[in-house]
């Protein structure tokens, strides 16, 4: 009798537990369409809806971004309360496979990089996949559907590489993508440390699958290789060296970095003999101020070229073809327009897609417009690896433009006159930040409300968007947390009242 007691019990549990699991599979069966109907409409209030309505308007369409509640709400720094979340930093000294600092520098014991105890210095994505093929994909032709929505952005200073970001951190937010976003002790991802996955701050990321786009990372080579396997379509800018270094030497300040600001040309005083410069900072400054690497050929630097290397045309060759083989395109500053109607083909975006205001443009007054034909000479025998890379990419920027049909120019005079009308439209003043010389757009309070959104957002800056991807995305994940969890309270509360009936 005890046995068969005993059987029953067991029987009795056994068809409890039975019974919550299919309640569980039931519930989850019915709900399943209602769950995704939900977490869709706890999340359409951050979601951007982007709609084109065609005018009268000679070969124009207004443009209609419309964001129901406002995209301002979180178009501000970090919050305070938000501070206290980031990681503890410490600063140790790097070494040379940390920085691509070279051996002068760190037997001087004088260099320092930003560190975090969070980060896999040693983590190599090469080893990852290695056996899957990295070749790259063939481009589909576009059809409206198949766009391209896996960016990344190979950081270079002082070559409208922050216009660039704007673009990208643009489209992403109003097609609702996922960015791998900084931490908030690093706005550049750590530079000039090579960009590793660890430099992203993995709040913002959803564990299930990997961000969509990385914006102003400097490059490394392994690092990339993931980014690639998963189809990514890399871009990096570069620009004239004359103009290039012209433009890194003051906006940079190393006329103050090499105590030439007092003389009547300090750019010129440099270029006379910049090696002495070198030697005489380094030999007066205890610790090595990490701006000293946009002080020769930092376009090369920031595209992973060590500066023990600036000199060897062999090295500088083989790092070039590199660069070739793993970017998928190179746009030249001085050919902005072109070169974002070849990017635009390449990603299957549309022309509105890559409409801009130049971010970090320096006001005439601001620039040395005085450089002799000697000059250019210098700094070309200076920037040696710069010029380049330059050349080069240069030339395959204008041989893809060659391989283009017709319609490539009707798409180039689009966006040109789509781009003017925009800047009449958006903004009404411009004022000059004393300290950089940067131009600064205030937008126009009147603007059509068609347009309103489009302007306030051409005109955010890559500091504030950072920030404002950040909320949204802290904003998008909490109400998604809270959904899935009172979803499983009231099917907890079920299964606590079918068992205790």
């Amino acid at each position: 009798m005890k046995t068969y007691r005993n059987a029953w019990n067991s029987s009795i549990i056994s068809a409890i537990f039975l019974g919550i699991v299919i309640v569980l599979v039931v519930f989850n069966s019915i709900n399943s369409s209602l769950y995704s109907e939900q977490v869709e409409n706890t999340i359409e209030s951050w979601k951007m809806s982007r709609h084109l309505y065609a005018t009268k308007l000679p070969s124009l369409k207004r443009l209609y971004y419309l964001d129901k509640h406002g995209y301002r709400i979180a178009l501000q720094s970090e919050a305070t309360e938000h501070k206290t979340l980031s990681l503890p930093i410490s600063r140790l000294q790097p070494t040379v496979a940390e920085t691509d600092l070279n051996g002068y520098d760190v037997m001087h014991g004088e260099n320092e990089a930003e560190r975090d105890e969070t980060i896999d210095y040693n983590f190599n994505l090469h080893d990852l996949n290695s056996q899957e093929d990295a070749s790259p994909r063939k481009r589909p032709k576009c059809d409206g559907k198949n766009a391209i929505q896996k960016v990344v952005l190979l950081k270079t200073h002082r070559t409208g590489s922050s216009t660039l970001a704007n673009i990208l951190y643009r489209y992403g937010d109003l097609n609702d993508l996922e960015f791998a976003l900084p931490k908030e002790s690093s706005y550049e991802y750590y530079w000039p440390v090579p960009f590793n996955p660890s430099f992203t701050d993995k709040r913002y990321l959803n564990s299930s699958r990997p961000p969509h786009m990385l914006v102003n990372a400097r490059l490394h080579l392994n690092s990339m290789a993931m980014w690639k396997r998963e189809g990514a379509f890399l871009i990096a800018v570069v620009r004239d060296p004359v103009s290039h270094f012209e433009s890194s030497f003051y906006r940079k300040q190393l006329d103050f970095l090499f105590r030439l600001e007092n003389t009547s040309n300090p750019f010129a005083e440099f270029l006379k003999s910049p090696e002495q410069s070198f030697k005489t900072y380094l030999k007066n400054e205890r610790k090595i101020d990490t701006k000293l690497n946009l002080a020769v050929n930092g376009q090369m630097f920031d595209l992973g070229l060590m500066r023990t290397h600036f000199t060897n045309e062999n090295e500088i060759s083989r790092t070039i073809e590199a660069l070739h083989e793993i970017i998928d395109l190179v746009l030249i500053s001085e050919y902005m327009d072109e070169s974002l109607v070849l990017l635009k083909r390449a990603l299957c975006w549309d022309i509105d897609d890559v409409l801009y205001f130049t971010h970090k443009q320096r006001h005439k007054d601001y620039k040395d417009l005085e450089i002799t034909s000697e000059m250019m000479r210098q700094i070309h025998q200076w920037n040696q690896a710069d010029s380049l890379l330059y050349k080069y990419f240069n030339h395959t920027l204008w041989k893809r433009i060659s391989e283009q049909d017709n319609s490539f120019y009707n798409e180039l005079k689009e966006l040109k006159m789509k781009k003017m009308t925009l800047e009449k439209q958006c903004i009404t003043s411009t004022s000059i930040e004393p300290d950089t010389g940067e131009i600064m757009f205030k937008i126009e309070e009147d603007v059509p409300s068609y347009n309103k959104y489009l302007c306030d957002k051409m005109n955010t800056n890559e500091k504030d968007y950072i920030a404002y991807l950040k909320t949204k995305a802290r904003v998008k994940f909490q109400k998604e947390d809270l959904y899935i969890k009172r979803q499983f309270q009231g099917l907890e509360e079920r299964i606590q009242n079918s068992t205790g009936s």
